[in-house]
């Protein structure tokens, strides 16, 4: 976020106007607008940028545009929530030839917006919303048959958060590989607890997704408890063996140093995590490994609590 100020005061440099959004200003729109950004865009952007610079282009008061914050005569505007997008068929696919001078070669894909979970540590929580498989597929076969596509990454945080749908649209991709006779590789992110679903799990197998990214976060049962996971590091072991079984690598995505809600008791030394998740990762067998910090972010239930209980240092 420092950075993307920075970026901004660059920009301003050249006279020209400054649009941001994400989680972190969502939350934080005063901040944004006090370090060189003109609007900040809240929620999904796609209609709101196009609202946006219409109206700019127009001359028009941006009070006309749902979806963001601004200053205006000194005070911030919050204009009308822009409402979710539910159908996503309206929305063009991405144009990968615009990137002339790239050259993909793990192709993204969006399936899903929003997160059935309730993790205290995330800020995703709008209502979980599907593209049609179909809508996907098209997308798939497209960058296949023109970019000749054949490694795929789903951005999704949840695969089966509606299930019925992921097994749909693996049926789909099983078939298109047989119709066209390709292979396509792919990765999606999913929940460790979909291990116990064997019917999603032999459909995501016969459609050749191939790699599972995975949010273990801790291996500390009072690490997962605070942060609201509903299971604990044992279901994790079993499930892990399950989805090994299936023939799925795994990367495992990890938290390391969260903070536990204050309970009397011992606490946990450094060397004494730090060797937890060392046997953990051996007993699980996990194939590749991501271990990033805690990080309280704005908008999230952790970030409330730290500052409930002044464990969060302020920016000076």
């Amino acid at each position: 976020i420092p950075r993307l100020y920075k970026l901004a005061a660059l920009y301003k440099s050249f006279g020209v106007k400054t649009v941001t959004g994400g989680k972190h200003v969502e939350h934080l729109p005063e901040e944004a607008l006090s370090n060189n950004i003109d609007v900040v865009v809240l929620g999904e952007g796609e209609n709101t940028i196009k609202d946006l610079l219409l109206t700019w282009q127009e001359g028009q008061s941006l009070e006309k545009v749902s979806g963001i914050v601004f200053r205006k005569a000194g005070k911030i505007i919050k204009t009308a929530k822009q409402p979710l997008i539910d159908d996503f068929e309206e929305i063009p696919l991405p144009d990968f030839n615009l990137l002339r001078y790239a050259k993909m070669k793990v192709y993204p894909l969006a399936r899903i917006r929003g997160c059935n979970m309730n993790c205290e540590f995330c800020v995703v929580k709008e209502k979980v919303r599907c593209s049609p498989p179909q809508h996907i597929m098209r997308q798939i076969a497209y960058l296949v048959e023109t970019r000749k596509a054949r490694e795929f990454f789903e951005t999704s945080d949840h695969f089966a958060a509606n299930r019925d749908d992921a097994i749909a649209f693996c049926r789909l991709l099983r078939d298109y590989q047989e119709k066209a006779k390709v292979k396509i590789s792919m990765t999606v992110q999913t929940r460790i607890n979909d291990a116990r679903d064997t019917e999603l799990l032999q459909a995501m197998k016969e459609a050749h997704i191939e790699y599972l990214a995975i949010g273990f976060e801790s291996p500390i049962d009072e690490e997962l408890r605070a942060m609201r996971k509903g299971y604990l590091s044992k279901d994790m072991i079993r499930w892990t063996r399950t989805l090994h079984r299936y023939g799925f690598s795994i990367h495992g995505m990890f938290i390391f140093g969260y903070p536990p809600k204050k309970t009397p008791g011992h606490r946990l030394t450094l060397e004494n995590k730090t060797g937890l998740f060392y046997s953990f990762i051996k007993k699980a067998r996990i194939d590749t490994v991501q271990i990033l910090l805690t990080i309280p972010l704005p908008g999230t239930e952790l970030r409330k609590r730290l500052e409930k209980e002044e464990r969060v240092y302020s920016q000076e």
